[in-house]
């Protein structure tokens, strides 16, 4: 080889072109070949995507395959996605599909959201419709989901650390959250002719099963009274459930006690039956003109109120 400077050798693009590179170590000139060269970095298995190990001296095979027969990539393992080490990142897959053959999608925290409400069940796939029907069919409409490990807006609204014991929780109306919902107890006062009159015993029930947090029974009539309201009274095992004077009232010339001008305050926010207990109503006072007819009531249940 002819005295010439590095600048004025010639340059190559492609390695198999090259023989050997050349060098020093100290005083001592040495070649190395092109195939030594990448041995010296390890050595891998075919189709798998390889990484550095884990001193960064050599290569070494990863976790992930290049699968060439459909042009993906496997992972056989754990994939971690996070954004600058510090949050959680995003997989974002513009076409295709993410397959499991065995194991789950776990999302610790944030939102799993999906285009339609999947299932698989063998080889075909299938979406679960929202009253519980499957259907080969793409549905239409919204196809959202909400976690229900969602915390409700009203759940920390609770007496003495209840936290919503026994309530419902449900998709609100405008299907944008989860929402604490109680339960109502119905039952009917009177006949729908006659004409309602004072007294203690319009309705006398002894409950074969609990219903704890009684906040509220609600009143109604077919005939609104007229001359004078309609004062009711509600008692448990004899006792009224009601604070003061301030008892369940259907003003004159209206059909409910949510309407009234002095609404129903139970003691202590809300009252509960035991199995045994004993519900009463009475009438303490009727309309005047015209007592009212048609008298029945909701019991409101499992809604502990906010104090």
């Amino acid at each position: 080889m002819a005295n010439l400077k590095f600048s004025q050798f010639e340059t190559k693009t492609v390695i198999t072109e090259v023989d050997f590179l050349v060098g020093y170590t100290d005083l001592e000139n040495v070649q190395i070949s092109t195939s030594n060269l990448f041995a010296g970095f390890g050595t891998g298995t075919a189709n798998t995507i390889t990484m550095w190990n884990a001193t960064g001296t050599g290569i070494v095979d990863s976790i992930m395959n290049q699968n060439a027969t459909d042009n993906g990539i496997e992972i056989f393992g754990d994939l971690y996605v996070e954004n600058n080490y510090t949050s959680d990142g995003d997989i974002t897959l513009a076409s295709g599909a993410i397959t499991l053959t065995a194991g789950s999608v776990i999302a610790t925290s944030g939102i799993a959201s999906f285009n339609s409400f999947v299932k698989t069940n063998g080889t075909a796939l299938e979406y679960l419709m929202a009253d519980g029907s499957v259907t080969t069919a793409p549905p239409t409409g919204v196809t959202e989901f909400i976690e229900l490990t969602d915390t409700p807006d009203t759940f920390g609204c609770q007496p003495d650390s209840t936290f919503g014991k026994g309530k419902n929780v449900k998709v609100n109306s405008a299907g944008s959250a989860l929402e604490f919902t109680p339960d109502y107890f119905d039952f009917a006062c009177s006949d729908e002719e006659t004409n309602l009159t004072a007294g203690n015993k319009k309705f006398t029930i002894v409950f074969t099963r609990a219903f704890n947090c009684v906040s509220e029974i609600r009143f109604s009539v077919t005939e609104a009274p007229t001359g004078a309201d309609i004062i009711l009274e509600v008692a448990k095992n004899g006792t009224s459930i009601f604070t003061g004077t301030n008892y369940p009232t259907i003003d004159a010339g209206t059909k409910t006690t949510n309407v009234s001008a002095s609404p129903q305050v139970v003691s202590g926010g809300y009252v509960d039956f035991a199995i045994g207990d004993e519900l009463k109503v009475g009438i303490t006072q009727v309309g005047s003109t015209v007592s009212g007819v048609g008298l029945k009531a909701s019991m409101v249940y499992n809604n502990c109120p906010c104090l």
